[in-house]
């Protein structure tokens, strides 16, 4: 699944937009293009800066040897449950994928409510 999220990040960051002249964001350019040359768009940088300690502080209260990806404010033992659910369905990790992902919720739901 993260390969997927990975590829659909990187195909809608880089696809160009066609050009629409009564649009008021930048089109006929890509989103990653609109973001490095905002100036060029007539843009204005709106992204805020986050002290690096604030990183640090949130980094510091994941626990040891967590997965960052995909324990991140997941509780062990929902995440525990939610993998006992896909053995129980006879679902693999790699057989997930964004085509039906939400049909295999769909089937879990039952199991962790």
């Amino acid at each position: 699944m993260q390969k997927e999220l990975n590829e659909t990040l990187n195909r809608l960051n880089n696809q160009v937009q066609r050009k629409q002249k009564d649009k008021i964001l930048p089109s006929g350019c890509s989103a990653d293009e609109a973001y490095s040359l905002y100036r060029t768009w007539g843009a204005t940088w709106c992204l805020q800066k986050v002290e690096q300690s604030v990183v640090e502080e949130l980094m510091n209260g994941i626990a040891e040897g967590a997965d960052l990806i995909h324990d991140f404010g997941v509780p062990p033992e929902f995440m525990a449950r939610a993998d006992e659910v896909l053995v129980e369905l006879g679902v693999e990790q790699d057989d997930i994928t964004m085509r039906n992902v939400w049909y295999i919720f769909q089937q879990m739901l039952p199991y962790v409510e």
